[in-house]
């Protein structure tokens, strides 16, 4: 309409071209309306012979976006990755670990895959579908500490986790639990007594929930994740993957555990057993800090008694030097003795507690003067050795 040709982009008010915004390349190029458009992977879509555009997200939801994807993707997609297992929409059986379609390589340099059905707490339960919580899985015990959510549940309650690993599913499913979760739940019986419910999913009847301390019930993905799901912290309670904080019960992965960082608000993931946060950190450098500071105290307090009794009879100049060198090399030395006794003393006064004080420990007056008597007496000692060998040096030459 204002007589300019912009089939190649939009002229701008300064005369310049601007390309139209696109999306896709080569079959799916195609021109967009805003330079904001966020570009999906979309594909092409033949719906009543006419070529559509839609996110690949929308393929394979149940809903008949094209008309016929859904009859394709049971065929040709039938296999959904989800985190470490491998979910086959076919007939509802996980594959855990390598258990996955084309790896029967890795499984036979590994481990074998075995199907088994999970049925923690659903025996005897009238009703239950057959396919329900089957699993394609290795044989072999794996360690649990890094594993989370739905795989977790799985391996730990199958008895396939290393160590004494408890199953985190302790409370069955009764007919009361869940109140207001649910409303399409199918009631039925266990063991010919309990009352219990189902629920339906994609014409499958399963009880696959967790049911918290306070009654609310949550899916297994979301139990042992480190997240407190039940809002009563009874989902992570329960769990051989992750750390809880002594007092205030929070919940941290077990690498940030004696990390050198404080995460915990009790400071228990720092202050604990395994850490080892001490003033000395082992046994044979305690046992060394208290013998050389015994030594050093005695053998030094005889040295100084005894160079403050002959410096009286000290003759000549060089004499009473070299004796005022070698006393102040043993005060310097009894210094340190004396720091290392100290030391080794609050050490074993505060070995227990002593994470938790460590910050008030540094930075106390007392600390600090404890440093100081070290440098003092080691800045001594090295003093006079130094101008001892001197004077030694200068007596040599004149001799």
């Amino acid at each position: 309409q204002d007589g300019i040709d912009e089939k190649d982009g939009i002229v701008e008010k300064d005369g310049r071209m601007r390309p139209w915004p696109s999306c896709g390349k080569n079959k799916t190029l195609r021109y967009v309306s805003e330079y904001d458009h966020v570009c999906t992977e979309d594909l092409i879509c033949l719906h009543d012979s006419k070529a559509e555009f839609i996110p690949s997200e929308d393929l394979c939801n149940g809903i008949e976006t094209c008309g016929n994807e859904n009859a394709i993707c049971t065929i040709s997609l039938g296999w959904e990755v989800l985190g470490k297992k491998q979910q086959k929409n076919l007939d509802e059986e996980k594959h855990l670990f390598h258990c996955l379609k084309g790896l029967s390589e890795l499984q036979r340099l590994t481990s074998p895959c075995v199907h088994a059905a999970f049925r923690h707490n659903k025996e005897n339960l009238f009703g239950m579908s057959e396919k329900t919580d089957r699993l394609f899985l290795p044989m072999k015990k794996h360690n649990c500490s890094h594993l989370y959510g739905e795989l977790y549940v799985y391996i730990a309650c199958m008895g396939l986790c290393e160590g004494t690993v408890k199953c985190p599913l302790t409370e069955k499913v009764r007919y009361d639990s869940c109140m207001g979760q649910y409303p399409r739940r199918i009631y039925t019986t266990q063991n010919q007594q309990d009352l219990v419910f189902l629920l339906k999913s994609r014409g499958i009847y399963h009880s696959d929930v967790f049911v918290c301390d306070n009654n609310r019930c949550i899916d297994y993905s979301k139990v042992c994740n480190l997240v407190d799901d039940c809002d009563d912290n009874s989902d992570e309670i329960n769990c051989a993957n992750a750390f809880r904080c002594e007092k205030s019960r929070e919940t941290l992965v077990r690498t940030r555990v004696c990390d050198g960082f404080i995460d915990c608000r009790d400071m228990s993931d720092e202050c604990n057993s395994r850490c080892s946060r001490e003033i000395i950190n082992n046994m044979p450098l305690t046992v060394f800090a208290w013998i050389i500071g015994f030594l050093a105290v005695i053998f030094n307090l005889v040295m100084i008694i005894d160079n403050v009794a002959k410096l009286g009879n000290c003759r000549t100049p060089m004499v009473l030097l070299n004796k005022i060198l070698v006393l102040l090399i043993s005060i310097g030395d009894f210094l340190v003795g004396g720091y290392l006794i100290i030391i080794s003393l609050q050490d074993a006064m505060r070995k227990k507690h002593y994470c938790s004080i460590h910050r008030e420990w540094i930075t106390h007056t007392f600390c600090s003067v404890l440093g100081v008597l070290s440098t003092f007496g080691s800045q001594i000692s090295l003093f006079a050795m130094t101008a001892l060998s001197f004077a030694r040096y200068v007596g040599i030459r004149n001799a």
